[in-house]
């Protein structure tokens, strides 16, 4: 890697990289759009509205305990795959939840998915020349 340098092989790993990072950001930030609008929707309390960015994390905490020992077990390329299948699959579910309990279950294993994009920062580096790490 550090022969050859930055290259097409680095763009294309920062473009994947990258779309891992995105799609974390944005599930993270949905639940400031989207407690406020459920919690009207659906007559909530302060504390449900609360809950359903809470449970997110609760699943960011099991994933992030979780998503290391499975990258290192089957690799940080699959992991990764898995993960952005688990936040796609999920994050459409919640998209279409059909009541409070339901959008908390979605909630927390797109938490649980979002946790394992933090396995792309060392798949990221791992393919950068010492000099650009």
């Amino acid at each position: 890697v550090n022969y050859m340098g930055f290259g097409p092989f680095q763009i294309a790993v920062t473009v994947f990289a990258g779309m891992i990072w995105l799609s974390d950001a944005m599930e993270v930030m949905l639940l400031s759009v989207l407690s406020p609008i459920l919690q009207c929707e659906w007559n909530l309390e302060t504390w449900e509205e609360a809950f359903i960015s809470s449970i997110v994390f609760i699943g960011f905490f099991f994933g992030g305990l979780t998503w290391g020992i499975v990258a290192d077990t089957i690799g940080r390329k699959i992991c990764l795959l898995i993960v952005d299948i688990i936040v796609l699959v999920f994050g459409l579910l919640s998209a279409v939840a059909p009541s409070y309990q339901w959008l908390l279950v979605f909630r927390f294993v797109a938490g649980f998915g979002v946790a394992g994009g933090a396995q792309a920062v060392t798949y990221y580096v791992e393919f950068l020349p010492k000099k650009m790490r």
